[in-house]
C-alpha cells in the first residue's frame, strides 16, 4: 500500500512531468505557428515583388481612373474629360483610353479618333488624337508620369452610329496604362453622360 508521502511524491513528480511536457508542446506549437506565419508573409511579399509592372514600394497596384462626360442640351456631342492618378508603384510611360465600340461607338474631334492617348504597340489611336501630358509634354518613356502624380485629357466626342450622345446613358472606356517596366494594365471605366 502507498503511504501518503509516497502518494504526494508521485503526484508531485507526475505534475512536474506534465508541466514540462505542456511547456515543450507550447513551444513546439509556437515554433510551428511562427514558421507558417513567416512562410505566408514571405510568399505574399515575393508575389507582390514579382508582379508585372509593380514593386513593393508605396501605393496600390491599380491606377485610379475617373471621368466626366457632359452633354449640353440640344447637342449631338459631348465633352469627355478623363483623369488618371498614378497610384501604382511605377512610373507610367503611356496611356491609351479606347472609346466605346459597336452601336455606342465614339469619334473624337478628329473624325478618325477612336481613342485618347499615344500610339503604342497594339493600339492605334488616330494621328492627332488628344494625348495625355505631364509637365506640358506627351507622356512617354522620356517623360513618364511619376508615382503619385496625375494627368487628364479632354476631347469633344460624338456617337458614330446614333449621331447623338444621350444624357443618362452610360458609356464604357478601356483605359490602358503602360508602366516603365513595359507591363500594361487595362481597366474599364463606365461614365454616365450628364447635362
Amino acid at each position: 500500500m502507498l503511504t501518503s508521502t509516497t502518494t504526494a511524491l508521485l503526484i508531485s513528480t507526475t505534475t512536474s512531468l506534465l508541466t514540462s511536457t505542456l511547456t515543450t508542446a507550447t513551444t513546439v506549437v509556437q515554433t510551428v505557428t511562427n514558421t507558417i506565419t513567416n512562410t505566408i508573409t514571405n510568399t505574399i511579399t515575393s508575389t507582390i515583388t514579382t508582379t508585372e509592372g509593380l514593386t513593393t514600394g508605396g501605393g496600390s497596384n491599380l491606377v485610379t481612373v475617373s471621368g466626366n462626360l457632359l452633354v449640353p442640351t440640344g447637342t449631338t456631342s459631348g465633352s469627355l474629360v478623363l483623369d488618371i492618378q498614378n497610384s501604382a508603384n511605377n512610373p507610367i510611360t503611356g496611356i491609351i483610353a479606347k472609346y466605346p465600340t459597336g452601336t455606342a461607338s465614339f469619334t473624337g474631334a478628329v473624325a478618325a479618333d477612336n481613342c485618347m492617348g499615344e500610339q503604342t504597340t497594339g493600339v492605334l489611336c488616330a494621328v492627332g488624337a488628344v494625348p495625355f501630358t505631364f509637365n506640358g509634354l506627351v507622356i512617354t518613356t522620356t517623360n513618364p508620369l511619376p508615382v503619385g502624380d496625375e494627368t487628364s485629357a479632354a476631347d469633344t466626342v460624338t456617337q458614330q452610329v446614333a449621331g447623338a450622345i444621350n444624357s443618362g446613358q452610360t458609356y464604357t472606356f478601356a483605359i490602358t496604362v503602360i508602366f516603365a517596366t513595359g507591363s500594361p494594365q487595362t481597366q474599364l471605366l463606365s461614365v454616365t453622360a450628364q447635362l
